[in-house]
This record gives structure tokens, C-alpha cells and sequence, in this order.
């Protein structure tokens, strides 16, 4: 008997389908705003225009998608006798409209980042930067969205190469060590004797998880220490080397603990539209893909560790 697509999978489909007409929009206002610091403002009315009006268009073609969307998935519960679920459809979508959303995206970015280049006024300067961090915003919760799309899917792969673990941990650490000193934060990496130089495993994900972590403990933590520790795995737990990020921050409310790793969960309630909600469901897919598992403690105002296991392939 095949899945029905339930009320609330359309509303999800609905506003899933506005987000990125939406997303696409802004797209387009941010390109004229860009031309229009090079106008005089010529074209900075027109690019408010066309987003205001893009929001009502969008809302109205994502009424039109979801209902010739219902009628396709009507005929095709009457000619496919395989089951199709609401979630597999939407994940498939997710992850098309994901790729499809890259490629403006990066156009604007590399856009900004040729004007930068030959702009010498200190405001311009400021506003392209301005530009470019907004367009890496987006494409990074446009890349969250298509990677837990894909393990929502169960259509992530592991990419396994040999790669040197201490190059690949300090390559995850330098994008916080500088922010630390600056926030007055002691940061440290401890990585076993017994661990080898190199191992075989997905370099690119290891990194993402990692990078994942010490991002949240840096975001978390107002004073004291970051720590990213690195050796066997002695636990009961699947994989062979184990990860260990501890932060002295804000820790984790008693009540959210058992639902962090969760899909579209913030750790607080302050971080509602501070990022997608998806980071640690990701990690935690990833980790699990490695043949690895992940779990933490924390008490709210004193820190949390974050561990994780993988395979050393």
C-alpha cells in the first residue's frame, strides 16, 4: 500500500518550495543591489521591487507546484505498485533544488569577489564583503540542506583515502584558534602517541564533523578552554579511534539533551533562526557512516564533550 501524502508533508513541501523560490529572489535583489553601488543607486528601488513582488510570485507558484505536485503523486500511486514515501520524495526533491540553487549562488559570489578585487573605496570594499559573507551564509545552509538530504536518503557515500590525521585535525582547528585568542579562549589539541600518522577514511567528512563541533564549542564558550583530543578507542563503543571536543561553556538545558542530535533542533531557544538546525543530525549520519558512533555530556553552565568514534578503514 503506497504512503499518502499527509497534510502535514504538504505544508512542509509547501513552505519547502517558497524557501527556495524565496532564496532565488534574494538572488536576484542582491545582484542588482550590487550593480547599483556602481549606479548611484540606480538600481537599488527596483532590486527592493522585484524582491517584494518575488515573495508574493513565490508564494503563489509554490500554491501551484504542491497542487499539480498532489496530482502527480495521485497518478503515480495508481501506476507504480512500489511504495513511495513522502519523505523519500521530498528528500529527492530537496536534493535537486539543492544543486540547482548552488550555481546562482557561487555566481554571485564569484561576482563580488572580481569586484573586490579591483575596488579601492573603502565603502564599496565594505559592502562587498558585506555581500559575499551573506552569499557564503546561504550556500553553506543550501550545503547542509543537500547533505542531510542525501542521508536522509541513504544516498551519502564514503570517499576513502589515506590521509595524514594531524594535518587534517589542525586543517579543522585553524578556523577557530585565531577567534579563540581573540575571545581570550585557551585552545588545545592533545593527539595520542598511539594514534598513527596516517588512515584510511573520508577525509572530507572527517572534517566536516570536526569542523561542526568546534564550531559549536567556540559559538557555546564565553571564557575558558576548547580542547579537541584524538586516541584509541577503548570504549564499548563501534570504531576504532575516538574524538573528544570539550568546551567549559554554556552546556546543554537537561531538558534538550536527549534531542540535540535530532533533525531542526537548537540547542537554545536564543538560536531559533541562527542556522538550519541540521548540524549535529548530520554529524551524527556521518559518524555513523564512518562505522563510528557519537554521543556527549553536559551540565548546563559548566561545558560539554562531544565524542565520536570512526573506522580506521
Amino acid at each position: 500500500m503506497r504512503c499518502r501524502l499527509e497534510k502535514r508533508d504538504s505544508l512542509r513541501l509547501f513552505l519547502l518550495v517558497w524557501a527556495i523560490l524565496l532564496l532565488l529572489s534574494l538572488a536576484t535583489a542582491v545582484t542588482l543591489f550590487i550593480f547599483s553601488k556602481y549606479m548611484d543607486g540606480k538600481f537599488l528601488h527596483l532590486s527592493v521591487a522585484i524582491f517584494i513582488s518575488n515573495f508574493v510570485i513565490a508564494l503563489i507558484a509554490s500554491r501551484i507546484f504542491l497542487i499539480l505536485f498532489r496530482r502527480w503523486h495521485r497518478g503515480a500511486e495508481q501506476t507504480h505498485p512500489l511504495p513511495t514515501s513522502p519523505q523519500s520524495i521530498r528528500s529527492e526533491f530537496i536534493t535537486n533544488m539543492s544543486h540547482e540553487i548552488r550555481t546562482p549562488l557561487n555566481g554571485i559570489i564569484g561576482i563580488t569577489e572580481t569586484l573586490a578585487e579591483s575596488e579601492t573605496d573603502g565603502d564599496k570594499l565594505a559592502s562587498l564583503e558585506a555581500i559575499k559573507n551573506s552569499g557564503d551564509r546561504l550556500l553553506y545552509l543550501v550545503n547542509e540542506m543537500l547533505d542531510f538530504s542525501k542521508l536522509e536518503a541513504g544516498r551519502m557515500v564514503l570517499d576513502p583515502n589515506v590521509i595524514n590525521i594531524s594535518d587534517l585535525v589542525h586543517e579543522a582547528a585553524a578556523t577557530i584558534e585565531l577567534r579563540c585568542k581573540k575571545k581570550g579562549l585557551n585552545f588545545s589539541i592533545d593527539i595520542s602517541s598511539e594514534v598513527p600518522a596516517t588512515i584510511h577514511t573520508d577525509g572530507h567528512k572527517l572534517l566536516r564533523i570536526l569542523l561542526n563541533l568546534l564550531g559549536n564549542a567556540f559559538k557555546y564558550t564565553e571564557s575558558g578552554s576548547i580542547e579537541l583530543s584524538i586516541k584509541h578507542n577503548e570504549s564499548n563503543r563501534r570504531g576504532d579511534l575516538l574524538f573528544k571536543v570539550t568546551d567549559s561553556g554554556r552546556g546543554i538545558p537537561h531538558e534538550r539533551e536527549g534531542h540535540i542530535f535530532d533533525s531542526y533542533t537548537q540547542v537554545r531557544d536564543e538560536d531559533s533562526g541562527k542556522g538550519t538546525g541540521l548540524g549535529l543530525a548530520i554529524c551524527k549520519g556521518l559518524v555513523e557512516l564512518m562505522g563510528g558512533e557519537i554521543w556527549h555530556e553536559s551540565e548546563a553552565g559548566k561545558g560539554s564533550t562531544f565524542y565520536f568514534t570512526i573506522a580506521a578503514i
